[in-house]
């Protein structure tokens, strides 16, 4: 799949679901499949239908920066979580935003690897969706999602800042710039 396909798919997705909930925390979508039963069931959310589809209209779009150089091409390859108004999603770029929910503005980043690439391959950043809960100890909202480098990290929610990383897998020859 080509970059400019993954990035209309990605502004896609965000408007359809941007358009089918409003920003209270009854409308987060916190992780993967919605919840932990995984039910892909928000009651709250309004659907789309034939009915209302023509009435839907893009809020805004993000394009992943170009990587930098020996960073894999820049890709959406996760779903996006929404919670609190932030949207959060990894790029294949070793990237993980935060975005504004109402503008698609940038509120942080933080770089969590890449592998390199290969004879067979191009590399992959962060390609797993993150899942967001509040840390057992400090109430704090954190965002729990596995990096491009074989790690598993904890970011502070409101700030990018990484509470803590733990080794779970080789993925080959990694970056974390």
């Amino acid at each position: 799949m080509k970059t400019s396909l993954h990035h209309l798919i990605i502004a896609a997705l965000t408007t359809a679901f941007a358009a089918t909930i409003a920003t209270s925390a009854a409308q987060d979508w916190p992780g993967y499949l919605f919840d932990n039963s995984h039910s892909s069931h928000n009651t709250l959310a309004t659907a789309i239908t034939p009915a209302n589809a023509s009435g839907l209209v893009e809020d805004w779009s993000f394009i992943d920066p170009q990587p930098a150089p020996g960073q894999p091409n820049a890709g959406l390859y996760s779903s996006p979580t929404v919670v609190g108004g932030t949207v959060y999603i990894g790029s294949n770029t070793g990237n993980f935003y935060a975005l504004s929910e109402a503008t698609g503005a940038v509120l942080w980043q933080q770089m969590l690897g890449f592998t390199t690439a290969t004879t067979c391959g191009s590399g992959h950043g962060v390609t797993s969706t993150a899942t967001l809960a509040a840390d057992p100890v400090t109430g704090t909202l954190t965002v729990y999602v596995g990096g491009g480098d074989g790690y598993l990290y904890a970011l502070d929610a409101a700030t990018g800042n990484i509470v803590f990383r733990v080794f779970v897998t080789d993925v080959g020859t990694t970056q974390n710039t």
